[in-house]
């Protein structure tokens, strides 16, 4: 939700250009011009909290902002959960900045109303917030999720209006929405990457072997770009992956810029997941051109790629393939993403081979077998005729 008039206790600070096209602010050390009111408001929550530093914040002030009163829940509650693993804990808080500070984080944390969550939510379901971005259910849910959280672990549930948070906000449910592809399509994917021809002379984009690696060992994509050499490791009969870290990059909510965070797996545990011959052929394209390197599937420069540059990579191949991905209306989200892969790896074993259920589940890290149940087993009565006729 973007603030069409200055808030009267602004109006001394916020001022609209001649043109009106922008809005002038002079407060403290800042005096600029930016384009929305919303932004002007940040910038004086930001020369507060700047002069603040290294004084205890008094968050029983009923005229402390969101953003402070957010942001100290952070330092205090966040980061100190030794529940989440490092990545999870940037994840949240870049989705508590991004999500909920961005568009809120000026309203007094002790006025907040029930008005003021559902215009949050409609706003990042429709776009029309501080980032112009339209969000999926599943992200809306958990910033609604987060901010109930905030005021509950904190106990300043006790400071705003009962009914803020009683009746709980209906979302709807999605389905899992990473299809899978067909035997046919996974063959196209894996000959469009050229992994197959000799002397890979046919790879035409550096990390395109990348996705058959996915393809052949369901691993997660923060998983495969957090593999080192020293992951590779030679078992009886062959080689396998294992599987202990997971990398991803966050994004900076000050600067834009963003960092690699290395962490642990998302159930925390480690695997072994064995190699076949398409991910050893992959293996063996990548130590030729990244054997130097500290990690697998390393760029040009032998750092960790962006996960960007994967879903690049991911679509470019797509088009190769020459298979239509297509964009669902939701949040602009495609059918197919690099997930799908994990997907498809899972798919196939447990509905075309007839795969153990258990033993997928395990190759997955899936930390319960009711996952690999809901996700990727096809409810399909009469794969199991041959087993209940054994009572006859």
């Amino acid at each position: 939700m973007i603030r069409k008039t200055i808030p009267k206790k602004y109006e001394r600070y916020i001022t609209p250009t001649k043109d009106g096209k922008y809005y002038r602010i002079r407060y403290k050390h800042y005096n600029t011009t930016k384009k929305t009111i919303d932004q002007c408001i940040a910038l004086i929550h930001k020369a507060d909290e700047e002069e603040s530093k290294g004084k205890k914040i008094d968050i029983s002030n009923k005229h402390v902002t969101l953003e402070i009163a957010m942001n100290d829940w952070i330092n205090r509650y966040v980061l100190t959960d030794p529940t989440l693993r490092e990545s999870s804990k940037q994840r949240k808080i870049q989705a508590v900045k991004e999500q909920i500070i961005a568009n809120i984080g000026y309203l007094e944390y002790q006025s907040i109303t029930k008005l003021d969550v559902i215009e949050l939510i409609n706003s990042l379901r429709n776009g029309n917030n501080e980032s112009n971005k339209k969000y999926s259910e599943s992200t809306v849910k958990k910033a609604y999720e987060y901010l109930r959280q905030f005021y509950n672990q904190t106990g300043y549930i006790d400071y705003i209006d009962n009914d803020v948070f009683r009746n709980r906000i209906k979302f709807q449910i999605e389905t899992n929405t990473h299809s899978a592809f067909s035997m046919e399509e996974k063959k196209k994917i894996e000959d469009a990457t050229g992994l197959m021809s000799e002397g890979f002379k046919n790879v035409k984009l550096r990390l395109a072997p990348c996705l058959v690696l996915l393809l052949h060992t369901g691993i997660r994509e923060g998983e495969l770009l957090a593999l080192t050499w020293d992951d590779v490791v030679e078992i009886q009969g062959g080689y396998a992956l294992c599987i202990h870290s997971s990398a991803r990059y966050i994004k900076n909510s000050t600067n834009k810029k963003a960092r690699l965070v290395i962490g642990q797996t998302k159930n925390k545990k480690s695997r072994f997941v064995p190699l076949d011959k398409p991910a050893l052929l992959a293996i063996e394209y990548f130590r030729t051109i990244n054997g130097n390197a500290k990690y697998v599937c390393a760029n040009a420069s032998g750092q960790v790629p962006h996960d960007s540059t994967i879903r690049k990579t991911f679509q470019q191949v797509l088009e190769t393939a020459s298979i239509n991905n297509e964009k669902l209306s939701a949040a602009n989200r495609y059918k197919y993403n690099v997930h799908s892969l994990r997907h498809t790896f899972a798919t196939i074993l447990i509905n075309d081979c007839n795969a153990e259920v258990a033993k997928v589940s395990q190759l997955l890290g899936h930390s319960d077998i009711s996952t690999t149940m809901k996700y990727y087993v096809k409810n399909e009565s009469e794969k199991f005729l041959d087993t209940v006729s054994l009572l006859e």
